[in-house]
């Protein structure tokens, strides 16, 4: 496995959370001499060309703003490399938290200088200070910002709130006036009026709950099984009665 050269760059913190924090933030950059199988590689030579991993999460401006400072470059080249090859990724870079990880795969990026000594300035440079650009937050950081976002300012909105109530004031101040002024007669005399007291709230009647009747099987096998007992004691009073006028001889069928 080739070896890598370990890059450093410090940035300066994005904001006054970042600022109170003992460490500084920084990101890593793995580099090292581009090497081809090909003698006569036009699109990556290896005299000018550096191979640059741990990309992080804007590496257009990160690679822009931290390798042109060893030399003009020609071109940058970015692309996707399976995380399982030895000879390209270090171990480092696989369990990198900031690396650009995609379904087993890598971003690495190929930057190729106008001269050679590009390749040699880089190599040889340890770390790079206020030279990244302040990466994009996400995770933690971006939800704490959108929080913040949506909270306002207590300043602004005791301002808020005041000129709110003071309004509300004036508006209370000219209605109370136009009454006053429209109660005075021509005479300079004030009609006054009764006031009505307030009538006490009525209490509200608990609606009873509705019962439900013959709603279910039960109810319905109970109520006939009921009305056939009725029946049937109906019909032995009828008897008896029959029965009894029969005996006082006051019962004349025909």
């Amino acid at each position: 496995m080739a070896a890598f050269h370990v890059l450093r760059v410090d940035f300066e913190p994005r904001d006054k959370h970042q600022a109170d924090e003992p460490a500084k933030p920084q990101h890593q950059f793995f580099i090292r001499a581009h090497t081809s199988r090909k003698n006569d590689d036009t699109q990556f030579p290896s005299s000018r060309t550096l191979f640059v991993a741990n990309l992080p999460l804007n590496p257009e401006e990160a690679l822009s703003a931290v390798f042109s400072q060893f030399g003009n470059i020609h071109k940058c080249v970015l692309s996707w490399q399976s995380s399982r090859h030895e000879s390209d990724i270090p171990d480092q870079y696989r369990n990198s938290p900031n690396s650009i990880v995609r379904r087993g795969r890598v971003q690495v990026a190929h930057i190729v200088y106008k001269k050679a000594k590009g390749v040699a300035s880089a190599l040889s440079c340890r770390f790079v200070k206020n030279s990244l650009p302040p990466p994009n937050p996400t995770g933690m950081e971006k939800w704490r910002q959108e929080f913040d976002a949506l909270r306002q300012d207590p300043a602004e909105l005791q301002a808020a709130v005041d000129a709110a109530v003071a309004t509300f004031e004036d508006e209370q101040a000219r209605t109370k006036a136009a009454a006053l002024a429209k109660a005075t007669t021509d005479d300079g005399w004030t009609v006054v009026t009764a006031k009505r007291k307030d009538e006490p709230a009525k209490p509200k009647k608990k609606k009873k709950k509705k019962e439900l009747t013959n709603f279910y099987r039960f109810q319905r096998i109970e109520a006939r099984k009921e009305q056939i007992a009725q029946l049937r004691r109906k019909f032995d009073e009828d008897k008896l009665r029959m029965a009894a006028m029969v005996q006082s001889r006051k019962f004349r069928p025909y």
